[in-house]
């Protein structure tokens, strides 16, 4: 089975990844009192830290969707025999939580195409945990992974016509995935993002092939908006305001006032 995996983060990262030659976790990242740019759906990390995986790097197994640029395309057709299929997960990641909350910086989002191999030898090592759907929502389940076997288990289960479900976790024990020897191929949002990876990724004595650096737009699918409920005020409602609004402006107040509110109220009962 090779089905793809993939890790994303912000392009304000990538110079502190390639220094570091390596993913590291925030956990790691932390520990070396580095700056970064938090691009985690859940930056208070309150359920991750509860599972026990701050020390993890996340990925997501399949693409945020099934359209991808013909050149992703004709690339994953040349390497991968995955079925094409969209991580609703890694879409919803993007799509619903990102891109309303990072606007225009939104662009700067670049995903990791991770050697797949490397990730199921990690299964064998007992370095990686599977969660049925994204870790820190509530009916996400872990999964048991103790090998390759295992892992593609419950991948193969997570698959659902056009659908794979999932999130894995690759422990960070200093030991993790290489930049740039184990990216296969780095995935941006434009061209003007492109060229500034490859300026970055040139300016590090990196070790490995390079990867392939390619374009494929980030997920911008309208969100829908949620009018908040108004119900719509009765004729006896707008009229006792009215009548309020009137009693006030004529300076009546203390217990006139609520007597003759009280009264407008008697007389209008029912109306």
């Amino acid at each position: 089975m090779k089905i793809p995996f993939f890790h994303y983060t912000s392009l304000d990262n990538l110079s502190n990844i390639l220094t570091n030659g390596r993913l590291v976790s925030r956990e790691g990242l932390k520990q070396k009192g580095a700056e970064f740019v938090d691009v985690s759906i859940d930056p208070a990390q309150t359920t991750r830290q509860g599972l026990g995986l701050l020390n993890y790097i996340p990925l997501f197994p399949g693409f945020h969707g099934l359209y991808r640029s013909y050149e992703l395309n004709r690339f994953m057709t040349d390497n991968y025999d995955d079925p094409k299929v969209c991580n609703k997960t890694f879409y919803g990641a993007l799509n619903k939580t990102l891109q309303p909350k990072m606007v225009s910086s939104y662009e700067k989002i670049i995903i990791f195409l991770v050697n797949n191999e490397l990730v199921f030898k990690f299964a064998d090592y007992g370095k990686i945990r599977f969660f049925t759907d994204i870790a820190i929502r509530s009916n996400s389940a872990g999964m048991l992974v103790r090998n390759r076997k295992d892992l593609e288990k419950w991948l193969t289960e997570g698959i659902e016509g056009e659908n794979i479900s999932g999130e894995i976790d690759l422990l960070d024990d200093e030991v993790s995935i290489e930049c740039t020897s184990d990216i296969e191929a780095i995935i941006v949002d434009n061209e003007k993002i492109r060229k500034k990876v490859i300026d970055i990724v040139n300016s590090y004595k990196t070790t490995g092939k390079m990867p392939s650096i390619l374009v494929s737009k980030l997920p911008r699918d309208p969100i829908p908006q949620v009018k908040p409920y108004r119900k719509t005020p009765t004729d006896r409602q707008v009229a006792f305001a009215k009548y309020v609004e009137d009693l006030k402006k004529q300076g009546i107040a203390g217990e006139e006032f609520r007597e003759k509110r009280d009264r407008w109220l008697r007389e209008h009962e029912g109306s």
